[in-house]
């Protein structure tokens, strides 16, 4: 590893010239980014292992996390062209209309020609896509139960890390 390399780097360094300062920033530099990115690694690990509740909280529905993003993208009271719901999630358009198809079969989304222009498709949620967004939220934020081990002071110290990063 870098940061392991770089930490006997500075204690050489350090052996061989006692009597002078040696400068060990760059090394520093090369532990502190070893260090973020074991964290991140670690952070980045503990969110993506989590089994994805999306199946489980949507009742009879089968849904896939691509179909679950696209569900939470859609406002409830306003139907989205298939070309703004692309931009959305940032894909081409056919990918759109095969998660739209899948999701129609599942009445979770209907589509309509646009009044202003036939060749424009919107899409909406039926009340069951409403309902299967709402329930696709909850499960979003429920809290691991790897959260519940922490002790009041660990939790309060990650909750502060956290809000801390979300302002960078």
């Amino acid at each position: 590893m870098i940061g392991a390399l770089a930490v006997k780097l500075v204690k050489a360094a350090k052996k061989r010239t006692p009597t002078k300062k040696v400068d060990t920033s760059k090394a520093e530099s090369i532990c502190r980014m070893e260090r973020e990115r074991a964290v991140w690694t670690k952070m980045h690990g503990f969110v993506t292992a989590r089994p994805e509740p999306y199946q489980r909280e949507c009742g009879e529905c089968v849904i896939t996390v691509p179909q679950a993003t696209l569900l939470r993208t859609m406002d409830p009271e306003t139907p989205s062209p298939m070309t703004a719901l692309a931009t959305a999630l940032g894909c081409h358009a056919s990918n759109v209309t095969g998660l739209v198809d899948r999701l129609e079969e599942q009445g979770l989304v209907e589509r309509r020609p646009s009044e202003a222009d036939r060749r424009v498709k919107h899409v909406s949620l039926t009340p069951k896509g409403v309902e299967a967004r709402a329930n696709l939220y909850d499960a979003l934020y429920m809290a691991p139960p790897e959260l519940a081990e922490l002790s009041e002071e660990e939790l309060a110290v990650l909750e502060t890390v956290m809000g801390k990063l979300q302002k960078a």
